[in-house]
């Protein structure tokens, strides 16, 4: 199931960079040059926020072919099972998640890392789209942004689980470290040049 989604957030990404490319192209004053390496980083940033999305809320794509040989595409939101309601109970999902793992069941330690790596590249996009962005912002922006899509997600056909949240903030932490690193590393680099 979980590749289904990273197929489907692939698509939304390849259809909204052809978009985004376009765009940006077509608005570029004649003559101008482009900073290519802050394009990058914008496509970048346009690039995770909609494969975000694509796995967090948007439906599945399904494309194939027919047995008749016609192609077929169809957008599909996942049927939540009646049993699962809103999870409020703090780390009751971690822990199931973590037993999984103990008795064998890698199904357990994907869900984690993808939990608290999704948010992880935000902080850092943030950072080098927006170099003069203070800190508190490159966290807040990611941190709010995780109970808004918890909160979107049972109209899209999925539960909420405090859990996400709770794994999702710790990528952002994660990814606000990195930032960090980033901006030293330029400012060292910058350095160097002068």
């Amino acid at each position: 199931m979980f590749l289904h989604e990273i197929f489907s957030a692939l698509l939304y990404i390849l259809a909204v960079d052809l978009i985004y490319g376009i765009i940006r192209l077509v608005r570029r004053k004649r003559g101008n040059r482009l900073p290519w390496m802050q394009e990058l980083f914008r496509l970048l940033l346009v690039s995770y926020l909609v494969g975000v999305a694509g796995v967090l809320l948007l439906p599945r794509i399904d494309a194939g072919i027919w047995d008749s040989g016609k192609p077929y595409l169809d957008f599909v939101f996942p049927e939540r099972p009646e049993d699962s309601g809103a999870n409020w109970t703090p780390l009751r999902t971690i822990g199931e998640q973590i037993g999984m793992i103990l008795g064998g069941d890698p199904n357990g330690i994907i869900n984690l890392l993808v939990n608290c790596c999704l948010f992880v590249p935000f902080p850092v996009l943030l950072g080098l789209c927006f170099p003069q962005m203070k800190y508190r912002y490159r966290f807040l922006i990611p941190f709010i942004t995780i109970p808004v899509c918890e909160a979107i997600q049972p109209f899209c056909g999925r539960s909420v689980d405090i859990d996400d949240v709770i794994l999702n903030t710790a990528g952002v932490l994660v990814g606000l470290l990195i930032s960090v690193l980033v901006d030293r590393l330029r400012a060292r680099a910058n350095k160097k040049k002068s």
